[in-house]
């Protein structure tokens, strides 16, 4: 019997030594719709860190379009938790982009009361860290506590209009 496998198994090694190909890489997370996000974070998605940049990746913007209906049942609290596990100084100014979209999305407040108590956690963490983030900025030259830069002000302001919609206190 196993000579009968023996050269199939040859065969095969040759084709494809004959035919090489390669290996195709995985294609960017691009969801044109809410349904294909919330399909290919559940597929494809599996990490935290993948989550994150995933949602880098997209942006505010990008997610205020996909999710301008609303962001599907339990949904807003597994990107809270991304968000809050993996928020990086140098990602600030987009995790408060992506914020402030998913704010602004269709039932946001009744998606925002069905959080777990752990969602609810992970989104008073991620806010403290972002506020953390705020007081070890490094200074930009020139600037003194008392003149902070005019970006620095923007995001301020909409850190303190996000606590307010997102109930932290």
């Amino acid at each position: 019997m196993w000579s009968l496998k023996y050269p199939s198994c040859r065969a095969a090694r040759r084709a494809l030594n004959l035919f090489p190909f390669e290996m195709q890489e995985k294609s960017p997370f691009q969801p044109t719709t809410s349904a294909e996000f919330y399909r290919d974070w559940r597929r494809h998605l599996r990490s935290g860190p993948e989550r994150y940049q995933a949602l880098l990746q997209l942006g505010g913007p990008k997610l205020g379009h996909l999710f301008q209906m609303d962001v599907g049942f339990g949904l807003l609290g597994e990107l809270l938790v991304a968000l809050a596990e993996h928020a990086r100084l140098s990602d600030r100014t987009a995790v408060l982009g992506i914020l402030h979209s998913l704010a602004n999305t269709g039932r946001f407040n009744l998606n925002l009361s069905l959080l777990s108590h752990a969602e609810r956690e992970s989104c008073q963490r991620l806010f403290q860290k972002l506020q953390a983030m705020s007081t070890t900025r490094p200074m930009q030259e020139g600037l003194t506590v008392e003149e902070p830069s005019a970006g620095l002000q923007g995001e301020e302001g909409l850190l303190q209009e996000l606590l307010e919609l997102y109930g932290v206190h």
